[in-house]
């Protein structure tokens, strides 16, 4: 588990009664896109294909009301990862 993190998992095999996600290091995801990236390399290894929805179930190193809400700003938690690689 990372200092500063999410864990992201996919919703379909979630669904289907199956855990399938990862921690990812905010601190090593500077842009939104590469956020995207690392969500999108979860889904693709989910054993349910075609999966498009994630949710985030965890977090590390930050207050836990940023993920109330499963699907929250992306912007928000690059933001988050920044200011916690500099300190």
């Amino acid at each position: 588990m990372p200092d500063v993190g999410i864990w992201v998992g996919c919703l379909a095999a979630y669904s289907y009664g199956r855990l399938h996600g990862s921690w990812v290091d905010l601190r090593l995801t500077p842009t939104v896109p590469h956020l995207r990236q690392c969500i999108d390399q979860i889904l693709a290894g989910s054993p349910h294909p075609n999966s498009g929805e994630w949710f985030i179930g965890d977090c590390a190193g930050m207050p836990r009301e940023l993920i109330e809400n499963q699907w929250p700003d992306l912007a928000e938690l690059v933001m988050l990862g920044g200011m916690a690689a500099v300190c």
